[in-house]
């Protein structure tokens, strides 16, 4: 951990708390929801209406994991209630120390997204009226359209079940977003605010000590993974680091990253839709590609499934960005990038005190059994053999 990191980001924020500052206008820190008001809140969400103002609102917290999520009901005067201006906004934040210093910097990288790279992009994802970032105290707020008011909105977690047009519609979303990206030049003007997935996933794994706690992981699990990979547990980070090689070649995009099934939502209208953008990097396409199927599908759907659906990927990557992508090279990059995807799982079930539980037991368990029985299945270790 760096000294911005720590001691000087303990410093900056008893500094931002001792000023106990509200938020007056967008733009200003966000350090948490108390410091909302309803001039921050009018200046968001009604400065195309001069005459609406947000007289009153009130917060119900939704849940906490590496943020802080609450839902914002908001009461209008007249002119705003004429308007129709959104009834409700959900918010991210990042209250705490701790949680700043492992999200921080990937806020930036969200609000980013929310700010440069969602205009860009005809795909189903939030609308956000305000994302802003202290880049002194990562102060830290991202006000989002509530989508399960203005879309109805499911969100989905191990439990829910993605059908075969469901995963079709997923696959579309992915190979739409890689294809913008994917064309020589295209990503260029990005790179200097979006790191290559390579490179966040090095330094993360440093911070977590990923090394360990992937076999940790792995062996406390136990028999949610096949004992084939079990006997194996030695080689896997080694794969695992030869796997990011992949992401150093010329076929690269901008990507999501964290495509896990806990980050889709399906529209009252059935369409796919894709969340929580703070780990985007610029990588390989085969990243999402892997860990949404392995994550997103029941392991018996996969299989009946799989390779049809890496066809249709490749099919939409290659007519959307004018690049052709074989399937064979497309099933072959697919079977390659469930190692990295597996290491975001074990670190979930286990690591050391310095992370905050990031998800329920039960999902990082159901999401460990996926992605290791894909990578059983599709005999990902013997891409690296020597």
């Amino acid at each position: 951990m760096t000294d911005r990191d720590g001691t000087a980001l303990a410093r900056a924020m008893a500094a931002e708390a001792s000023q106990g500052a509200k938020a007056l206008r967008l733009g200003d820190n966000v350090p948490n929801v108390e410091a909302l008001t309803c001039d921050w809140l009018t200046d968001v969400v009604c400065r195309n209406i001069p005459s609406a103002e947000v007289m009153g609102f009130s917060v119900a917290a939704v849940s906490e994991g590496t943020h802080d999520r609450h839902r914002i009901t908001l009461q209008y005067n007249p002119a705003g209630v004429a308007a129709s201006l959104p009834a409700t906004l959900f918010t991210k934040t990042l209250p705490t120390y701790k949680k700043r210093t492992m999200s921080g910097i990937v806020a930036l990288r969200e609000s980013y997204f929310y700010n440069t790279i969602r205009p860009l992009v005809e795909i189903e994802a939030p609308r956000c009226y305000a994302s802003t970032v202290s880049p002194e105290t990562y102060a830290t707020i991202h006000a989002m359209e509530d989508l399960v008011v203005t879309k109805g909105a499911r969100f989905a977690d191990y439990r829910f079940l993605v059908s075969r047009e469901m995963a079709e519609d997923m696959v579309g979303l992915l190979a739409s977003l890689h294809a913008r990206f994917l064309a020589d030049g295209q990503r260029v003007p990005h790179e200097r605010s979006i790191p290559s997935f390579a490179l966040q996933f090095n330094a993360f794994g440093k911070m977590a000590n990923l090394a360990k706690y992937t076999e940790v992981g792995l062996l406390d699990a136990g028999s949610r993974v096949p004992d084939r990979l079990l006997r194996a547990v030695d080689r896997i980070w080694p794969a695992t680091l030869q796997s990011l090689d992949l992401h150093r070649g010329a076929t690269r995009t901008i990507i999501h990253s964290d495509v896990h099934i806990g980050n889709w939502y399906q529209t009252g209208s059935g369409t796919m839709g894709l969340t929580d953008w703070q780990m985007m990097g610029i990588g390989h396409w085969a990243r999402d590609l892997s860990y949404t199927l392995a994550t997103a599908l029941l392991p018996e759907d996969r299989r009946k499934w799989e390779k049809d659906l890496v066809a249709l990927y490749a099919d939409r990557l290659s007519e959307r960005s004018g690049t052709a992508v074989s399937f064979a090279e497309a099933w072959q990059a697919y079977r390659h990038q469930m190692l990295p995807a597996l290491a975001m799982w074990t670190i979930t079930l286990r690591h050391d005190e310095a992370l905050p539980d990031m998800q329920p037991e039960d999902m990082s368990l159901a999401m460990i059994e996926r992605i290791a029985a894909a990578m059983d299945d599709l005999e990902t270790l013997a891409l690296f053999d020597a």
